[in-house]
């Protein structure tokens, strides 16, 4: 009797379909649909910082001065070091860099002493100093500089280098500047300190003398002015650097 009972137990257990279909039951699935190709959009070009507008206002004070389109070759020197000539000039390169259609020779004169590093495995371009003496051509000296259309150089790597230099080859190298750049601008060291200085003002257009605000005296002021008109130079202006506003700057502007 169990066994009759087992065996259409059995029978029944063979009637029941599978509840797992076989492969060939089972439908295709549906193709995945395809990803649009990606559209790369153009980086957006960096914007170009805002100017001072005391900057703004010497350019053009400059270029008023101009009597003809030539070009012009302006020195940045101080009185003493510590006035910021070095950010006023390399504020106005970059101006006049983005402002005028032509490219600017920034002209590092500061002198440090020291051998540039090579960058990347290449060695570091001569000097003004080294191309005057050689007779060769500025372009070697001559690197891309931090903005679009700025070009910098630097004068030489020992101080009063120039006091032992032909002064008709650094003639010849401004004049090379003069051809090729519209704006060559000189950052230059103190004149209190370095002798360099004054045998580049007699080489230059003119001179714009910077002053540290509430800190450099009149009669250093004056007297530097002479010296420099002493050996040839023409001071063109002065620029007052680290001014401190007590009141609002938009109060300064309705004075």
């Amino acid at each position: 009797m169990i066994h009759d009972a087992l065996k259409r137990a059995g029978h029944n257990l063979h009637a029941i379909p599978s509840p797992l279909p076989t492969p060939a039951d089972v439908p295709p699935a549906p193709a995945m649909p395809v990803a649009p190709p990606v559209t790369t959009l153009p980086r957006s070009a960096a914007r170009r910082r805002a100017p001072w507008p005391e900057m703004v206002a010497l350019y053009y004070n400059i270029d008023a001065l101009r009597t003809s389109d030539s070009p012009v070759v302006l020195q940045f020197v101080a009185s003493r070091p510590g006035e910021g000539t070095s950010t006023v000039a390399r504020a106005f390169a970059s101006f006049a860099a983005g402002e005028d259609t032509s490219s600017v020779l920034l002209i590092d004169a500061s002198c440090h002493g020291a051998q540039p590093r090579p960058a990347f495995g290449r060695a570091p371009p001569p000097s003004l100093v080294e191309i005057a003496r050689a007779g060769d051509r500025i372009e070697a000296a001559i690197e891309p500089g931090r903005t679009p259309d700025l070009h910098e150089a630097r004068l030489a790597d020992h101080a009063n280098s120039l006091l032992h230099t032909n002064g008709t080859a650094w003639t010849s190298v401004l004049e090379q500047a003069r051809q090729r750049y519209r704006f060559t601008i000189v950052d230059s060291p103190a004149v209190s300190t370095n002798p360099d200085t004054v045998v580049l003002s007699r080489g230059c257009d003119g001179v714009v003398l910077v002053i540290e605000a509430e800190s450099t005296r009149g009669p250093v002021v004056q007297a530097t002015i002479e010296t420099i008109e002493r050996f040839g130079g023409k001071v063109l202006g002065t620029v007052l650097n680290k001014r401190r506003l007590y009141i609002p700057r938009w109060i300064y502007r309705r004075l």
